[in-house]
């Protein structure tokens, strides 16, 4: 955005929304430095927002006027850009094929080496064997998915549907974070 289209913007737009959003990222940054004066966003551009942009126009060396200009609404849309990419939880991925996908036996497959991970990873937490890491759905996997289903109550297949893999990943997670 140049000087020109951001003082066109500020002109045209809704001075509520953007004070929202000064606000806003504004709060977001005060958790990371606390040195910047908590604003709660309203929309209201009062004391406090007033005295948040002052302390980020001095962190940034820019002119303390408690106004958002130009310069301050990039330094602080960079800074909040910066902050929430780098505090924001990672992408979760969904990796289970589909809802009515079943592995099957001899199945060579990326989705049986994530399941033998999985399975091998949790398998100190419920007292179970670990399972060698090869992708393939082989006698020793299914042996292991079918005691894993045993414990948790699930049908003793050895094939994981979703049921099972969301019993696995819930395992995951849960056990993942106690390790922490």
């Amino acid at each position: 955005m140049t000087q020109s289209t951001f003082q066109e913007f500020f002109d045209s737009s809704d001075t509520r929304a953007i004070n929202y959003e000064i606000q806003n990222m504004l709060y977001y940054i005060s958790f990371f430095d606390k040195s910047i004066p908590r604003v709660y966003p309203d929309g209201i551009y009062g004391e406090e927002t007033r005295l948040a942009v002052t302390e980020f126009q001095n962190q940034n060396g820019i002119e303390p006027t408690g106004q958002v200009n130009y310069e301050t609404w990039v330094r602080l849309t960079e800074r909040y850009t910066v902050l929430s990419d780098k505090n924001a939880p990672p992408s979760r991925l969904a990796i289970f094929p589909s809802s009515v996908y079943e592995t099957q036996t001899g199945e060579k497959s990326g989705i049986i080496l994530v399941i033998q991970i999985l399975l091998d990873d949790i398998s100190g937490h419920l007292g179970i064997e670990g399972v060698e890491r090869t992708g393939m759905n082989d006698e020793q996997t299914m042996d292991a998915v079918s005691e894993y289903q045993r414990i948790r109550n699930l049908p003793q297949t050895g094939l994981v549907d979703k049921r099972t893999w969301d019993a696995l990943a819930n395992d995951y997670e849960l056990f993942d974070k106690k390790s922490e």
